[in-house]
């Protein structure tokens, strides 16, 4: 060994008796060598989907409180959930596959869609948390509805979970779902049974002079046409092709 390798030899054996011995060294006024070799990670965000979505079919319950209204009915499971263990809550609610909501709205005419989830685990309500939630119509083809509000409200340190949503429309559009997202913290309660389960759909028309009818029906997806249709027409183009040849 050289007379270098023998002195940093030296000094780095004096360094490490020196951390040994010693207490951790103050690096500022509140954090150590010690701490500052810990990394500090944010707790993994967990996503709780809220098991409710539509059966595609559309109910005309006509003039009710001074508007038209159509009802999509829902389905809506119970869940067993820790929503202290969670960071956020989701609800996906989407037409049948390949199929649309189409919303016809007369003339002159204007209304609302609004959406309201509600899980519960008991009856008794108590004090009253809110939580930041947003909201969106998925697959719209048309003129896009307007959100008009989003929220969602928490009641029993978390044992009632209320999710409301509304969009506004004045012209005919169809789309394919909704899709809503509550952001916790939410309370702790352990596992808890939501089983007092209530969704409700319904799209409203205001304006009108009588009740036109039913006027949400189910389609097939227009983004489902656009490949549908070249498909048929190729295959009748084929059928006559055959017919000239015979």
């Amino acid at each position: 060994m050289n007379d270098k390798a023998r002195i940093l030899a030296v000094v780095v054996g004096a360094a490490t008796l020196m951390l040994s011995a010693a207490p951790a060294a103050s690096i500022g006024p509140s954090m150590t060598i010690a701490a500052a070799m810990v990394k500090v990670l944010p707790a993994p965000a967990v996503t709780l989907p809220l098991p409710v979505d539509f059966t595609g079919d559309v109910t005309h319950l006509g003039i009710q409180q001074g508007a038209v209204m159509d009802r999509l009915e829902t389905t809506a499971d119970p869940f067993l959930a820790d929503l202290g263990a969670v960071s956020d809550m989701s609800a996906t609610l989407t037409a049948p596959a390949g199929t649309a909501y189409a919303v016809s709205v007369p003339t002159g005419a204007a209304g609302t869609l609004n959406v309201f989830i509600n899980y519960a685990s008991g009856s008794n309500f108590g004090a009253v948390e809110t939580w930041s939630a947003s909201a969106s119509l998925l697959g719209v083809d048309g003129p896009a509805p307007v959100l008009q509000t989003a929220g969602a409200t928490g009641r029993q340190a978390g044992n009632q979970v209320l999710v409301e949503a509304s969009f506004a429309y004045s012209q005919s559009f169809s789309f394919t779902g909704v899709q809503l997202d509550v952001t916790g913290p939410f309370s702790s309660g352990g596992d808890l049974p939501y089983v007092d389960v209530s969704s409700n759909v319904l799209a409203l028309l205001k304006d009108l002079p009588e009740d036109p009818g039913q006027f949400v029906t189910l389609i097939p997806e227009p983004a489902t046409l656009s490949v549908l249709v070249p498909l048929l027409g190729g295959l009748a183009f084929l059928r006559r092709s055959r017919s000239a040849r015979a």
